[in-house]
């Protein structure tokens, strides 16, 4: 079975240089060997990084990871499993491997139309910055090791890498942003391209770069879907926030062309949660990719774990790969056109301006239990409304959106309507509150609402669910 799905892989699978636009990349982590931290049939253990570029599985990868920012020397030091293993030499007076036998693999890999990138921090990592100022020069310093500068300590030797990655996962997010926009200015007159990913948590915001990547442009977003509760194993619950990401990269990122990747574990031993089967992730990555404009492909953890696993990141490519790699269109409604004017009951479904809707009857609740529930006294629910298309709001005539208490609300005649549960465009239900105005003003209870409809022309609703 694995032979031909990997021969129509094959098939399918061309050399070509990277296009960041499109729907199809592969990222695919590299240094750490993270298979042999849990198996010990060394055979299997993390290869040369050039040994994983002889066919198309993988696009980018991250080389994992610059581990401490100032250690010996000033200098950074690195934590790979593969570098130097004849005598695991450092440069002199620093803590930087000397891994310039790498630079042919990195440069093979390169010219076969694959991006290596440096990554910086990963879950262990001392890594962080006191200022704006140690950040912008420590950009220096990153770019003198591993891309367009000069060092006599670089630890590939001439091989320029292709751009930073950063994997923060603690330390606070002083100094990224004035670290990124010094290194977006040293490539500004390179002759190359370079790029600037990040690989945040899928909590939203991220705890560490939340702030920075809503005020400096990143290519691309390697989400971590795994050892977190809105990760894969709750692809099929409202906790599943793919499209909270969707939303700030087309809403709220500086670049609004960032790609935004679906991170997964390339095995069931990669992380503590998060592993799905080939046929699963396959599954979850299409739909997202049919679903949202800034999906941009699949990120592994790691390739040591996914090439002895069957091959997942080839196997992952080629589903990818059949759902195409470029163009976009939102899926079409196939219910019937909503007739002004007709009185719908609850289960309707009906197609509005290209939305689905989903017209559910609503029912009376008890006085809210706690926090900022007690604004309200009464509520009424709308079961949960279906729909798939393009933009982030609820487009309603007469509104206006609020914000408090991290409510989304919208103001529509005599109604309040508050949005709690995370929406996935055509693959997730929304929870709707209806509050009475005077009511929720008053803090009294609402009454005269006997039945209840409205045009709602909902594109896609992404927002964080309303902490129960």
């Amino acid at each position: 079975m694995w032979s031909l799905f990997v021969l129509f892989a094959l098939g399918l699978l061309g050399t070509h240089a990277y296009d960041g636009s499109r729907y199809d990349n592969v990222v695919a982590y590299w240094g750490q060997n993270s298979y042999g931290a849990t198996h010990t049939d060394v055979v299997n253990y993390q290869q040369r990084i050039g040994y994983y570029c002889g066919d198309d599985a993988v696009d980018v990868f991250p080389v994992a990871f610059v581990d401490i920012f100032f250690s010996t020397g000033g200098l950074p030091s690195m934590n790979l499993a593969t570098c130097n293993p004849t005598d695991n030499a450092t440069f002199s007076g620093t803590l930087l491997p000397d891994c310039s036998a790498l630079a042919s693999d990195i440069e093979t890999c390169q010219a076969a139309g694959k991006l290596v990138t440096i990554s910086l921090g990963g879950a262990n990592g001392g890594v962080g910055f006191s200022s704006d100022a140690q950040g912008t020069a420590f950009a220096q310093t990153i770019w003198d090791l591993f891309l367009g500068g000069s060092s006599s300590t670089r630890p590939f030797g001439s091989a320029v890498l292709d751009g930073v990655d950063l994997d923060i996962e603690g330390g606070g997010g002083t100094g990224y942003a004035a670290f990124v926009t010094e290194i977006r200015s040293l490539a500004s007159g390179a002759s190359k391209q370079y790029y600037i990913t990040a690989a945040p948590q899928c909590v939203f915001p991220d705890a560490s770069l939340g702030s920075v990547i809503n005020v400096v442009a990143f290519d691309a977003i390697y989400v971590q879907f795994y050892d977190n509760p809105c990760g894969l194993p709750f692809f099929e619950t409202t906790t599943w926030n793919f499209g909270v990401w969707d939303n700030w990269a087309r809403t709220t990122s500086p670049n609004p062309n960032v790609k935004v990747f679906l991170g997964a574990p390339a095995a069931s031993h990669a992380a503590g949660t998060g592993y799905q089967d080939l046929a699963t992730l396959s599954s979850y990555a299409v739909q997202m990719r049919q679903s949202f404009p800034s999906f941009g492909g699949v990120m592994l953890w790691d390739e040591s774990q996914a090439y002895v696993n069957d091959r997942y990141d080839l196997g992952i490519k080629n589903a990818l790969v059949a759902a195409g790699g470029t163009g976009f269109t939102f899926p079409a409604c196939s219910a019937p056109t909503y007739v002004a004017g007709t009185a719908y009951s609850g289960g309707s479904k009906v197609s509005y301006d290209g939305q689905n809707i989903m017209l559910m009857m609503y029912r009376p609740m008890t006085q809210m239990a706690t926090g900022a529930r007690r604004l309200f006294r009464c509520w009424w629910v709308i079961e949960y409304i279906e729909f798939r298309h393009e933009d982030y709001n609820f487009h309603l005539s007469n509104h206006y959106n609020c914000d408090f208490n991290h409510y989304l609300c919208i103001f529509f005649s005599d109604l309040w309507i508050l949005s709690h549960t995370t929406v996935i465009c055509g693959h997730r239900s929304i929870g709707l509150r209806l509050l009475h105005q005077e009511a929720a003003q008053e803090f009294g209870w609402m009454t005269g609402l006997a039945s209840f409809h409205v045009e709602i022309n909902i594109e896609n609703q992404h927002e964080t669910p309303l902490a129960e």
